[in-house]
């Protein structure tokens, strides 16, 4: 409790003197070590924080925790093929963790190798209330994939369910013009400044789509 206290008064310096002796010792919790490698990161030594972890992996290698936390690291360090094949392993130790398979899915992703994300993604979408972030990532995965229209029927049946949402729409916005439907997807857009006027990326799209056709150019 103390350590929380002194992160959140931005005191990095003084969680690492705190923690410092009973993170090293091996039955300390990867909740205390997290705490102690992010005041790590905070000052600017993520390669300090990235050899901890590399540390307690090496002594402790079935925590499913200790591999995800250490990926996380590498992918601040820079190195996320290291991260993905960290992530890898955390998911053989945890399959059933959304947190660890919808990160590795993420990251394959922005690796380009969205087959492998999809994959994970569909596990991940078949279960009861999975998060719209990871609805959205299947469908940005489907279109790396050349298949825009599976990731529009995904997104449209995820908004059947629950609704208008934000990030549902910015993906569903995507796929439809991705597939060559851009009226489609201006009109999504259009729903999305409706939900979220501040939406970055449906200003852009649609005051390109006003511009290209000199329509309403004052808005």
């Amino acid at each position: 409790l103390h350590a929380e206290i002194l992160s959140a008064a931005g005191d990095h310096a003084g969680v690492e003197a705190l923690l410092g002796d009973a993170v090293r010792s091996p039955g300390s919790s990867a909740d205390l070590l997290a705490m102690y490698a992010e005041s790590l990161i905070e000052q600017d030594r993520v390669e300090e924080a990235e050899r901890l972890y590399s540390e307690r992996c090496a002594a402790d290698s079935l925590s499913p925790m200790l591999a995800f936390l250490h990926a996380r690291v590498l992918v601040v360090c820079g190195r996320p093929e290291e991260a993905a094949a960290e992530l890898v392993r955390a998911e053989r130790l945890d399959p059933e963790s959304s947190a660890i398979t919808g990160t590795l899915g993420e990251l394959l992703l922005a690796l380009g190798r969205p087959a492998e994300a999809a994959r994970r993604l569909e596990r991940l979408v078949r279960r009861v209330s999975a998060p719209e972030g990871d609805v959205a990532a299947l469908a940005r995965a489907y279109c790396d994939l050349g298949e825009p229209g599976r990731a529009v029927s995904l997104v449209t049946e995820a908004l059947a369910e629950r609704g208008e949402r934000p990030g549902l729409l910015a993906a569903l916005g995507a796929a439809q013009y991705l597939g060559g439907d851009v009226p489609a997807a201006t009109s999504t857009y259009e729903r999305l400044l409706a939900l979220d006027p501040d939406a970055v990326v449906a200003m852009n799209f649609v005051a390109y789509s006003l511009a290209e056709s000199g329509r309403d150019l004052d808005r």
